[in-house]
């Protein structure tokens, strides 16, 4: 995580399990110290709005192929995110799904590996509790 946070903010956050300490080798120390925080999958998915959640776990088909009825905006909000991205016929990721306003979308929107690792948690979660 980026920028200057509170010790209040990170507390908070690292006891709801939004975010960790990454472990980090100091020069001239032998033990690792807690210098930076990664968010955490229960992190991301506490960002997410119930739209891009559903899309996300509910609107992908086998191939992980998002359903031609997830809304754009839900679409371009998970590709922002790195949990979605456009592909072309050949499976190559292209830098948006290609719509020039007049043909339409061009490329089909599919979840990314950190997408599908996002997906099986919140699933994951849904069933333990």
């Amino acid at each position: 995580m980026a920028g200057k946070l509170t010790q209040r903010f990170i507390e908070q956050m690292s006891l709801e399990g939004f975010i960790a300490a990454v472990q980090a080798n100091q020069p001239g120390r032998a033990e690792p110290t807690d210098s930076a925080w990664s968010i955490t999958p229960a992190g991301r998915l506490a960002v997410l709005t119930p739209a891009q959640r559903i899309a996300l776990t509910e609107k992908v088909a086998e191939g992980g192929r998002f359903d031609s009825k997830v809304p754009w905006a839900t679409l371009r909000s998970l590709v922002d995110d790195w949990l979605a991205e456009y592909r072309d016929e050949h499976g190559v990721a292209q830098p948006s799904d290609g719509d020039d306003g007049v043909r339409g979308p061009q490329f089909a929107a599919f979840r990314t590996q950190l997408g599908r690792e996002l997906a099986d948690y919140a699933l994951a979660d849904t069933t333990a509790t």
